[in-house]
C-alpha cells in the first residue's frame, strides 16, 4: 500500500514518463481520482496544469492500492504533529472515540493516517467487546425436534403432516448475529483490505476473531446510520458511526470499479469549528453559561433576508454575552492587517448590532507567522471584536503549549 502525503492547499504533481517519484500521482492513479472525484466533497480539490491541487479538506482519499493522506498545515509539515493534531480535533468533535491507552502510544510519525484511525477503532472495540457484545432477539424459525417458542400451524401441516415428533415453531432467540455487529464485521473487512503497516493489520484481524459467530453480508452507511439507538446500544454509537463512515468512504462502489473507492475527507472549516464549539460549550456550562451552536438564527434585513448565524452564542438570564465565530485560516502579520478578511470584521459588526452584545470574538488556529497577541479593533459605531489565535497542541497530552480549556476560559465574558 503506497502513502501519497499531501497538506492542505498543496499541489501534487503527476508524474511524466520515466519518473518514479512516490510521493506523485501516475497515469493510473490520475484515472482513478479522476473517475472517483464526483464521489468526494465538492471543492476537494482542483485540477492543475502538471497535478492536483487540494482544499481545506484533511484526511484520506483512496486510490486502490494508493492513499492520499492530507494533513493540515497549520504546523508546517511536522507530519508526526499535524496527524495527532487531526486525530485529536476529530476525538473532540466526536468523529473518533477516544482509547485512553492509545494517546501515548499511537507511533505518529511512522503509521498512515488510516493507519491511525484503525487502531483507534479497534483499540476501542475491543474495549467495549470485553464488557460484552451487542445482543438483541432475532426472530426464527425452524423444524425443531422440541417444542420453542410457538407453533406455526400451517407450517406444521406443511412439513410435519407425516412427522408428528416434530414441531415447526417461530421463536425469539438472543444472539450477536444482528445488524449491529454485521456492521462492525462489515467495517473490519473493508479495513483489514487497506491497512498498511504490520501492526493494523495484526489488530483487524485479531478484533475479527470475536466475529466467528456473527454472519457477512454486504451492509450500507445509510442502513447502519439508520439502526435503532437505545440505551443498550448507546457506549457503541461513535464506533458504529466510525463503522458507517469506514463503509461510505472506502468500500469499493459500482460507481468508481472493484477495488477503487473514494475516502474520509474532514472539512477544516467545520471540523475547527465543531472541535472548538464542544469544548466551548462544556466550559461555558461550569460557568453558568448557556452556549449555543449555529445560532440562534436572525436576519440582517427586514422579510427574513440574509440569515446571520454565528457558530457559537453565550447566553446567560436570556441576555447574549458573546459570539464567537471560528475561521480556519492562517494569519500573518507580514500582510496587511495580519491578513484578516474584512468580509469577516462586515460579519461581526452584524453580529454585534443584531444580537445586542459587546463581547465579540474571531478565534483563528495559532500560526508562527504571528509573533505577538492581535489587539481588539474597535468599531467606529462603537464596540469591539476580539481576536484569539488558538494553540492546537492545547487539545494533545503532554504538551508544552497552554491547555485547551486553559485558553478557552479566557475567550468566556
Amino acid at each position: 500500500m503506497n502513502v501519497i502525503l499531501a497538506y492542505e492547499h498543496q499541489e501534487i504533481k503527476i508524474q511524466h514518463e520515466g519518473e518514479t517519484d512516490s510521493n506523485t500521482l501516475n497515469e493510473a492513479e490520475v484515472e482513478i481520482l479522476a473517475r472517483i472525484q464526483h464521489d468526494l466533497p465538492k471543492g476537494a480539490l482542483s485540477w492543475t496544469a502538471d497535478g492536483v491541487r487540494f482544499a481545506q479538506y484533511c484526511g484520506i482519499i483512496s486510490l486502490g492500492s494508493t492513499q492520499i493522506e492530507i494533513l493540515p498545515k497549520v504546523y508546517g509539515v511536522d507530519q508526526a504533529l499535524s496527524r495527532s493534531i487531526l486525530v485529536a480535533m476529530l476525538q473532540e468533535a466526536g468523529y473518533l472515540v477516544r482509547p485512553l491507552s492509545q494517546r501515548s502510544q499511537l507511533d505518529w510519525e511512522n503509521h498512515s493516517l488510516l493507519d491511525l484511525f484503525i487502531l483507534i477503532y479497534c483499540e476501542e472495540l475491543l474495549a467495549q467487546f470485553q464488557r460484552g457484545m451487542i445482543k438483541n432477539y432475532q426472530t426464527r424459525e425452524e423444524n425443531l425436534p422440541r417444542w420453542r417458542g410457538r407453533l406455526r400451524v400451517s407450517e406444521q401441516i406443511k412439513h410435519n403432516l407425516a412427522h408428528q415428533e416434530r414441531f415447526y415453531c417461530q421463536y425469539d432467540e438472543l444472539t450477536e448475529d444482528n445488524s449491529y455487529n454485521h456492521a462492525f464485521k462489515a467495517a473490519l473487512s473493508c479495513l483489514k483490505a487497506k491497512a498498511r503497516s504490520f501492526d493494523a493489520k495484526r489488530r483487524v484481524n485479531e478484533i475479527l476473531t470475536f466475529f466467528d459467530a456473527v454472519s457477512d453480508r454486504v451492509i450500507t452507511a445509510t442502513e447502519v446510520r439508520q439502526f435503532t439507538k437505545n440505551r443498550l446500544v448507546k457506549r457503541f454509537e461513535v464506533l458504529l458511526e466510525m463503522s458507517a463512515a469506514f463503509l461510505e468512504g472506502l468500500s469499493p462502489t459500482i460507481q468508481s470499479g472493484k477495488g477503487q473507492s473514494a475516502g474520509l475527507l474532514f472539512d477544516m472549516n467545520k471540523l475547527f469549528e465543531e472541535a472548538i464549539g464542544n469544548r466551548l460549550t462544556k466550559l461555558a456550562q461550569a460557568r453558568g453559561l448557556v452556549a449555543k451552536l449555529q445560532g440562534p438564527i436572525k436576519h440582517l434585513m427586514e422579510g427574513n433576508l440574509f440569515q446571520l448565524k454565528p457558530d457559537i452564542t453565550l447566553y446567560q438570564s436570556g441576555q447574549c454575552q458573546a459570539v464567537l465565530d471560528t475561521k480556519w485560516k492562517l494569519l500573518d502579520e507580514s500582510h496587511t492587517y495580519n491578513n484578516l478578511a474584512q468580509s469577516d470584521l462586515y460579519q461581526m459588526f452584524a453580529y454585534a448590532k443584531n444580537y445586542n452584545c459587546q463581547h465579540i470574538t474571531l478565534i483563528y488556529p495559532w500560526t508562527n507567522q504571528v509573533s505577538a497577541a492581535i489587539p481588539a479593533m474597535n468599531f467606529k459605531a462603537g464596540g469591539q471584536v476580539n481576536v484569539a489565535l488558538i494553540n492546537l497542541k492545547g487539545f494533545l497530552p503532554n504538551t508544552t503549549a497552554p491547555s485547551i480549556d486553559e485558553q478557552l476560559r479566557q475567550l468566556l465574558p
